[in-house]
C-alpha cells in the first residue's frame, strides 16, 4: 500500500512493465577479424537475419563514411527487407563528428548513435558543450546519442556529462569491461551507467596473474568472470538494445580465427536469448 501510494515509484513500475524488452544483436566489433579480412558491411543484415539477431550496430570498422548516398540507401533497404534494425557507431566528441554521425544515422534509419566521445583528446567540458550544441538536431531527428565508456573518461565523468544535459536524447552506451583500463570494474561501471543506458555491449573475460601484474583476456560470453545476469538487471528499462562484442585474440591460422570469431558471436547471441 505504501509503495503504490508513492506516485513516482508507481509510475516508474508502470513504465518498466510497459517497455518492450531490448533488441538483441551485435556490434560490428564482434566481427573484428571478419571485417579486417574484407567482410562487407552489406553482408551484415543478412548475417544478422541468419543468426536470429534483431539489430546491428555499425561502428568505425564498417567505414560508413566511405559509402556513397546510393550505397547507404542500398544498405538501409537490405536491412529493412531482412527485418534488422541498424545503429551507428562513431568516434569523437566534436560537434562536427557528432553531426556527421547524426546524418549517417538519419540516412540509415537508425535511432541509436553511439559515440566514443573521449577518443579525440577533448576535455569533458568541451564534449558537454558540443553535445548541447547538437541537441536540437538530435531532438528533431529522434536520435538518441549514447556515450560509450572507453579508455579515457571514467563512467562517473560520462554520467556527469549525460545528467548535465538533462535531455532524454542523451544516454550511455554501457560496456562492462572497457573501464578496466581506468581500474573501474564492471560492477561499478554498471552501477553508474546502467540506469542511464540507451544501449549496452556485452563481452566477457578472465583475469589471471602474470608476473607482478595481471592479464585480462577475452572469453566467449558466459565463460568468463562477468556476472552477466547482474549486469543485465542493472540496465535502464529504456535500454533499446543489448549487443554482443568480444575481445578475441587473433590466431595464427586465418581460417581458424574466422571460425572461432563466428562461434563466439553465435554462442553470445544464444546466451543473450536465454537471459533476456
Amino acid at each position: 500500500k505504501i509503495f503504490l501510494t508513492n506516485h513516482r515509484l508507481r509510475n516508474t513500475v508502470i513504465q518498466y512493465y510497459a517497455m518492450e524488452k531490448p533488441k538483441i544483436g551485435f556490434s560490428s566489433f564482434a566481427l573484428r577479424w571478419h571485417m579486417a579480412e574484407g567482410t562487407s558491411v552489406f553482408e551484415l543484415p543478412a548475417l544478422a537475419q541468419h543468426l536470429g539477431a534483431e539489430v546491428v550496430q555499425l561502428c568505425e570498422n564498417t567505414r560508413l563514411e566511405q559509402l556513397s548516398p546510393c550505397d547507404v540507401r542500398e544498405l538501409r533497404e537490405s536491412a529493412e527487407k531482412a527485418g534488422i534494425a541498424l545503429e551507428v557507431g562513431i568516434s569523437g566528441g566534436s560537434s562536427v563528428a557528432i553531426e556527421e554521425g547524426i546524418r549517417s544515422a538519419e540516412a540509415l534509419g537508425a535511432r541509436i548513435l553511439r559515440s566514443v566521445v573521449d577518443s579525440d583528446g577533448l576535455s569533458p567540458e568541451d564534449v558537454a558543450v558540443n553535445i548541447r550544441a547538437v541537441l536540437p538536431k538530435l531532438r528533431s531527428s529522434g536520435i538518441i546519442l549514447c556515450l560509450e565508456n572507453h579508455f579515457r573518461f571514467s563512467p562517473a565523468v560520462l554520467a556527469d556529462i549525460i545528467l548535465g544535459t538533462e535531455d532524454e536524447n542523451i544516454a550511455a552506451c554501457l560496456d562492462p569491461l572497457n573501464s578496466m583500463a581506468l581500474l573501474v570494474g564492471p560492477e561499478e561501471a554498471g552501477r553508474i551507467l546502467g540506469p542511464l543506458a540507451g544501449t549496452a555491449h556485452i563481452k566477457d573475460a578472465v583475469m589471471a596473474r602474470n608476473g607482478t601484474g595481471f592479464v585480462l583476456s577475452g572469453r566467449p560470453i558466459g565463460r568468463g568472470m562477468l556476472d552477466i545476469g547482474r549486469f543485465l538487471a542493472g540496465l535502464s528499462p529504456n535500454t533499446q538494445s543489448v549487443l554482443v562484442e568480444g575481445w578475441m585474440d587473433k590466431m595464427t591460422d586465418r581460417e581458424q580465427t574466422l571460425a572461432e570469431e563466428s562461434a563466439w558471436l553465435q554462442s553470445g547471441l544464444e546466451f543473450l536469448r536465454r537471459h533476456i
